[in-house]
């Protein structure tokens, strides 16, 4: 029996969420966000769920973009760009105090056309000055 292979778009959907997923679980706000969150999404598995719809959210953008390859036409960093969502996603959950839903999420740290590789960088550096993950 062969094993089924995975399409181009399940591949990318498996990378995001298996990038999605790390940086959700190992961010410094994880577990004030469980403490908080934790019955209304019931329980552990419930963070899967979320993670689930942030790595659908960036898929479907990047599949409206052409796919992973925009990462090498444009100057989006993916591993930048997925640390940016996660951050916004607790800030939002933590901050604001209430369950963000990931595509408005998403909308808030997309990038735009203008988004030059060193404004990104900048982005990365004020989140490390203000001791976030970069």
């Amino acid at each position: 029996m062969t094993k089924p292979k995975l399409t181009d778009i399940t591949q990318a959907g498996a990378e995001n969420l298996v990038c999605l997923s790390e940086k959700f679980h190992t961010h410094p706000r994880y577990h004030d966000f469980y403490k908080r969150y934790c019955d209304e999404i019931h329980g552990f598995t419930g963070c899967y769920d979320l993670v689930i719809r942030m790595a659908e959210s960036l898929t479907d953008w990047e599949e409206n973009r052409g796919g992973k390859e925009l990462y090498d036409n444009t100057e989006v960093i993916w591993d930048d760009l997925a640390g940016r969502y996660v951050d916004k996603f607790f800030e939002t959950a933590l901050v604001k105090d209430h369950l963000p839903n990931a595509e408005v999420v998403f909308k808030a740290v997309e990038p735009r056309a203008d988004h030059s590789r060193r404004q990104l960088k900048a982005l990365a550096s004020n989140k490390t000055k203000e001791g976030l993950k970069p």
